[in-house]
């Protein structure tokens, strides 16, 4: 199928994560196509850090955690 070139452009969208938002290990892992013990250990070496960890209720990441969660692993 030959979709005209402005509708193959338009049909790659960026993930752009929500500035006000926090999300869930889980959902980081989701997001970021990493596993939730790969988070931990990023977060144990500094390379990540939870805006909540885990002692005052959950781990909870922004989008700057997203973003360097992929970095990361488009790094290794």
């Amino acid at each position: 199928m030959n979709l005209p070139i402005e509708n193959r452009i338009t049909a790659l969208q960026l993930y752009e994560p929500d500035a006000d938002v926090f999300y869930s290990i889980e959902t980081a892992a989701s997001l970021a196509h990493v596993s939730r013990r790969m988070i931990a250990v990023y977060c144990r070496h500094g390379l990540v850090a939870p805006v909540m960890s885990p002692e005052s209720g959950g781990w909870q990441f922004n989008d700057e955690a997203i973003r360097r969660l992929r970095q990361i692993e488009a790094l290794r």
